[in-house]
């Protein structure tokens, strides 16, 4: 009886490991505002998709697009560098960013590796705004 209780923790704990590289994919419709978020924003692009990664204390954003990656990618350094350059982000994390082949995917590393959660958290929330059509800004 005493197994029981070991198992299911080790099957939700094995849950958990799996939920943490799963992809959270939304497709992004065109940014329709105007101002400084929307020359920076990747979702303004047609046809992006974005996507969301666990990766230890780091999480990635990635965009991807049918159309030109070139494009994209130049949108998604600016949203980066527009993000590094804030005094205080609404993500606390540095963003990096790699090129893909279809687009690139911006790494956000938190200062303090204990924030990797909330990290994870605002990168989802601010995800989700851009697959509303929102752009949250950097």
């Amino acid at each position: 009886m005493r197994s029981i209780p070991i198992i299911l923790a080790a099957a939700l704990a094995m849950a958990g490991c799996a939920q943490e590289k799963a992809w959270i994919r939304h497709k992004t419709p065109a940014y329709g505002g105007s101002g400084t978020a929307g020359e920076v924003c990747p979702n303004q692009i047609p046809g992006t998709t974005v996507r969301l990664e666990a990766l230890g204390e780091q999480t990635a954003m990635e965009f991807e697009t049918a159309g030109d990656p070139t494009a994209l990618r130049d949108q998604v350094q600016r949203f980066a560098d527009a993000h590094n350059r804030m005094p205080s982000p609404p993500i606390a994390a540095r963003a990096t960013v790699v090129p893909t082949p279809n687009g690139a995917r911006i790494l956000y590393t938190p200062a303090n590796s204990s924030d990797a959660a909330l990290v994870r958290q605002r990168v989802q929330e601010e995800m989700v705004r851009m697959g509303n059509g929102e752009c949250p800004g950097p």
